[in-house]
């Protein structure tokens, strides 16, 4: 590959005379990129992948080049540090049980965090007697370990990993199996056996590793879905898009809005239940704005959950692989998998007394297939001139005004209810010579 021009990294090069084209900038971090004018063989990227080495390309190194730098930040680290697991994990108030706050941390598209430090012990701990921290009116702060299973044997929520060291408090646990999780204590950083099944108000540490996405909006790609976890806006957790559509807390209640940094302008708005602290799963959300196809004001479900488009999104935001939806089996906790499974979908204003039109243009007949398929002649009377038979007919035309949803892979999957036939238009087949 011969670099004989100029490479730009984070912007599309189409409009770099004309303007700054959003849709296709970078942002986010880059680190370590290299260019061979060769193939790597496995070995080397087996290396790379797992920090054995860097691996400086032989076209270019960052590490190596000089690059102009516009608008960005700048920071090195040491090679330990860069490829140790991030610890970075955000506080969520609201759940008032040990499972609660395990769901809470799911739906966020992670796990509790089980601190298996003493370096990481002392960060939380730090972190939740700020004084400007969101959880500090609220005492307990669960963190991800149990020993349910065995007791004693303290382990991690999200890996089930036994925890190496002790970081209880002098003369804890003492709950035995009437205490199998646990909480940061408040006065130093050490852990405190609890009651699981005990009501309180707590504070989730989740660490998240999926991103989360937003669906039921009309997007030009799937990378305009992905959102995370950036912080704290009003008291709350920040949620950031990675192409400008955010969604944040309004102070002091229950409304959360969708806004678009792009526009400046606010898409959608919801207020929660009492007993709803976020907008995750799936909501009915009011547009404020005229968004796709819907008026303003009207209501539209959104689904904000970490699943990807091989997985189904469940009302309270757990995944479930999609082959599961609509099986006859409740694979999600709420039910909401075997929720809404109608096949047929009719639009407002459809008239049953009315044809579809024709595919290309709006007059004359519809196209229409008829297939007869003799199955047994039963009687043959040829002094009337009878024949007494069955037949299997077979009628195909397209109405392009319906709309079919959750089709399985079987053709018998698939056949409408007489309900549904009931509600289309169908066509009526005579054969004048039969009675």
């Amino acid at each position: 590959m011969p670099l004989n021009g100029t490479f730009i990294m984070g912007q599309e090069q189409d409009l770099l005379g004309g303007g700054f084209n959003a849709q296709e900038s970078f942002r986010g971090k880059i680190a370590l990129l290299n260019i061979w004018n060769y193939t790597i063989d496995q070995q080397k990227i087996m290396e790379m992948s797992e920090c054995r080495s860097i691996g400086n390309g032989n076209m270019f190194s960052l590490q190596k080049n000089a690059v102009k730098k516009f608008n960005v930040s700048e920071n090195h680290v040491s090679m330990t540090e860069f490829c140790a697991d991030e610890d970075d994990y955000w506080l969520l108030d609201g759940p008032n049980t040990f499972q609660e706050s395990v769901r809470l941390c799911r739906a966020f598209g992670g796990s509790l965090h089980a601190p298996n430090t003493k370096e990481a012990v002392t960060k939380l701990y730090d972190y939740i007697t700020d004084p400007n921290c969101v959880c500090k009116f609220i005492t307990n702060v669960i963190v991800g370990i149990t020993d349910e299973k065995e007791e004693g044997n303290w382990s991690t929520i999200a890996s089930g990993e036994t925890m190496k060291e002790n970081f209880f408090l002098v003369g804890e646990p003492n709950g035995g199996r009437g205490e199998n999780c646990a909480v940061m204590s408040r006065k130093v950083p050490a852990f405190i056996d609890y009651n699981c099944e005990e009501i309180w108000p707590y504070c989730a540490p989740c660490v998240t590793y999926r991103p989360l996405r937003i669906r039921g909006l009309c997007f030009n790609s799937e990378a305009e879905t992905f959102m995370d976890l950036k912080g704290y806006v009003n008291e709350s957790i920040f949620i950031r898009g990675y192409y400008g559509i955010n969604i944040h807390n309004m102070l002091g209640t229950s409304e959360w809005h969708i806004f678009d940094s792009n526009l400046q302008k606010v898409i959608a708005e919801i207020h929660l239940s009492s007993d709803e602290n976020y907008p995750i799963g799936r909501k009915m959300w009011t547009l404020k704005s005229k968004t796709c196809n819907h008026r303003e004001g009207s209501l539209v479900p959104l689904v904000i959950s970490p699943c990807n488009r091989e997985e189904y999104a469940c009302k309270n935001a757990d995944c479930i692989p999609r082959s599961q939806l609509c099986d006859g089996v409740s694979d999600c906790v709420d039910l909401s998998d075997e929720n809404s499974c109608n096949i047929l979908g009719v639009p407002e204003g459809y008239k049953i007394i009315r044809p579809p039109e024709k595919e290309f243009g709006n007059t004359g007949p519809i196209s229409m297939s008829v297939h007869v398929d003799v199955l047994r002649f039963l009687e043959v009377d040829d002094i009337r001139n009878l024949i007494n038979l069955e037949a299997k007919i077979e009628m195909k035309w397209r109405d392009r005004r319906l709309t079919y949803y959750n089709l399985g892979d079987k053709i018998e999957d698939n056949e409408l209810p007489i309900s549904d036939l009931d509600r289309i238009w169908t066509p009526t087949l005579v054969f004048p010579s039969v009675y």
